[in-house]
């Protein structure tokens, strides 16, 4: 004779399985890149994460005009972030391969001065006002996490952007290293 039990599973109390990232990842390229001051950033390496504020309509003012200072529109003025893992960057020097066509050995490419670039941009389509650019070169992923914190004016409270916890997500996903980095952060 034998019984069955139709009551339901006892719940899992383990932590949730991690997600293995991807063996292949996305490919590795050749990227040229504005980092502050209108610095070009030339790097060969594999774009992790990216994500834009920027929205399609205007808000809260004259779709014909634009924001005034101080008054938001993520169509006026938004932020986005870019997450790399950098093999090589071009030195200064270096003006071959601009085209597209592979280096001439000796060229300036050299190995990257760190394993990430985190690239934050402020942009802004209003007239006077410029862009602002952040170039941040690290090997550490919780580092990646600390450039894409923010702090509140008033009460300084930490805080993750909401382009910048996408591209984190993102980058997450293609590295053992940031995937722990992400699970591990103490700002949401």
């Amino acid at each position: 004779m034998t019984t069955e039990n139709h009551s339901p599973p006892a719940p899992n109390r383990s932590p949730a399985p991690r997600v293995a990232p991807s063996v292949t990842g996305p490919p590795v390229r050749f990227h040229e890149l504005a980092g502050r001051d209108d610095e070009m950033l030339r790097i060969q390496g594999r774009l992790l994460g990216f994500a834009s504020s920027e929205a399609d309509q205007h808000q809260h003012h004259d779709p014909e005009g634009f924001a005034r200072p101080g008054e938001r529109c993520s169509a006026c003025r938004w932020f986005e972030v870019r997450i790399f893992e950098a093999q090589t960057e071009q030195s200064p020097g270096c003006s071959c391969g601009s085209d597209g066509q592979p280096h001439e050995p000796g060229c300036g490419w050299e190995p990257a001065r760190a394993r990430f670039l985190v690239l934050t941009y402020g942009l802004s389509e209003v007239p006077g006002e410029v862009d602002k650019r952040r170039a941040s070169w690290t090997s550490s992923a919780y580092e990646i996490i600390e450039f894409l914190t923010q702090r509140g004016r008033s009460d300084r409270q930490a805080f993750l952007p909401a382009a910048s916890a996408r591209a984190l997500a993102q980058a997450a996903n293609w590295s053992d290293e940031v995937q722990q980095a992400y699970i591990d952060r103490a700002v949401v």
